[in-house]
């Protein structure tokens, strides 16, 4: 990503990277989204299956809740949300 790129990125904005099993994603999201609607849009990018799925922050560890907007969370810039499947999910 050249720099003037991110330089034009609205300040509303956060750029975060969603890593998976199948690849990783860098996409720019509302500060007020809600972690469920990265989880969402994470799916949608993938074509993963619906299902019970949770963004971790790879820099703490910390499970991020569905509920919960991403401002809240103070994430920096390109941050590294990895996206798993929770435990005890599944038919």
């Amino acid at each position: 990503m050249a720099k003037d790129e991110k330089d034009q990125q609205p300040k509303h904005a956060i750029r975060v990277d969603v890593q998976t099993p199948v690849g990783d994603w860098t996409q720019d999201f509302e500060k007020t989204d809600k972690v469920g609607e990265v989880v969402q849009a994470a799916l949608g990018h993938f074509g993963l299956a619906a299902g019970m799925y949770e963004l971790r922050n790879v820099a703490t560890g910390e499970t991020l809740q569905a509920d919960r907007t991403l401002v809240s969370y103070h994430l920096e810039d390109e941050a590294a949300l990895m996206l798993i499947p929770q435990q005890g999910a599944g038919a």
